[in-house]
């Protein structure tokens, strides 16, 4: 069952009425087995661009350590310049590549086919996407790290005690981690309409905010079931996050077709299209009756 394409632009993007379900979970399993080879090979080229990056940024890093040796201040201020940089850079790679895995996602829920070249198919979204990210590292930065770090190199100065460094770690990490997963799954949509309907940063910020604060907890929760779903990936020897990763983006781009594109649908498998070379199922002699 084909998906009306999205129409580009800000007209008339307002989300339907529609709540949070965590049964397109499974949905999205069984799209992921149609095309699970496309699949994999554009997740190989996302995680080898991810590599890439944090082996330059950690080499950069042992750069500026050894640099600033016996140069506190040299140290301190190269660490800050190399981390702003790659700052940037992890947005800007995660402009094109999440910006193009929600593209395959989309598109697939959509009912039209997919193929590796998808992933380089939204670089339209580029500035979108890519400030979408450097907010969220910048926000994450103010709030988590940089809290976190004073906290314990400097904890006998602020705190002086493990009760009160047990209560500032809760403070400026507990906290923030949580207020990081609602901010989050209120906003697990702004993506998708950047990529979709080619709203601007704050346009699709406010649009998914409006279109999930009715129904935050179940939001929430799908959050949490899909980050530790992520997790699991990464922990079987990061084999498994070329299967967790695909499954997540295609559980989001179903939760955007009931929040904007059309109504849930009631039979979730009649959304799901056959595999190349197998025809679709026939009906039964009775139910043909």
């Amino acid at each position: 069952m084909a998906v009306p394409a999205a129409r580009p632009g800000h007209a008339d993007v307002s989300p339907r009425e529609a709540h949070v379900r965590i049964e397109v979970i499974g949905e999205a399993w069984r799209l992921l087995q149609t095309n699970l080879h496309t699949w994999i090979v554009a997740m190989l080229i996302t995680v080898a661009c991810g590599l890439l990056v944090w082996g330059a940024e950690f080499v950069v890093q042992l750069v500026a350590a050894v640099v600033g040796h016996g140069a506190p201040a040299w140290k301190s201020a190269l660490s800050v310049l190399s981390s702003l940089l790659f700052m940037i850079v992890r947005a800007a790679v995660a402009g094109v590549f999440m910006g193009g895995l929600y593209n395959m996602a989309i598109k697939q829920v959509k009912g039209e086919p997919i193929r590796p070249g998808d992933l380089f198919g939204a670089t339209y979204a580029f500035k979108s996407v890519f400030r979408y990210f450097l907010v969220l590292d910048v926000v994450r930065e103010v709030l988590v790290r940089i809290p976190a770090s004073l906290l314990f190199v400097h904890h006998s100065v602020f705190f002086g005690s493990v009760a009160s460094l047990i209560v500032g770690g809760l403070l400026t990490i507990v906290i923030p981690s949580v207020a990081s997963i609602i901010v989050c799954a209120l906003l697990m949509l702004a993506i998708p309409l950047m990529v979709d309907r080619r709203l601007s940063l704050v346009a699709a910020v406010i649009k998914s905010w409006t279109a999930l604060a009715g129904d935050a907890w179940r939001a929430i929760l799908f959050e949490v079931v899909t980050s530790i779903l992520s997790v699991i990936g990464l922990l079987a020897c990061f084999v498994g996050v070329f299967i967790t990763g695909p499954w997540h983006f295609l559980c989001i781009a179903l939760l955007y077709r009931d929040f904007f594109l059309m109504a849930p649908i009631a039979n979730p498998d009649d959304t799901v299209p056959p595999a190349p070379g197998i025809p679709p199922p026939q009906p039964s002699a009775g139910r043909a009756a």
